[in-house]
């Protein structure tokens, strides 16, 4: 019974792991996504300053 309530305990403990990593992969993604969109958009942005002049 008892070796049953640990296993149980682990169980839960490893799910709630996973969610965290997977939301703290999913956050780390997203702010690298926002990132690169910047750094895309000033290169843009250059490269047109550049065909102006």
């Amino acid at each position: 019974m008892v070796v049953m309530l640990v296993l149980v305990l682990v169980m839960v403990v490893v799910m709630v792991m996973v969610e965290v990593i997977c939301h703290v992969f999913a956050v780390v993604g997203v702010a690298l996504v926002l990132v690169a969109l910047v750094v895309v958009i000033e290169l843009v942005v250059v490269m047109v300053l550049l065909m102006e002049i």
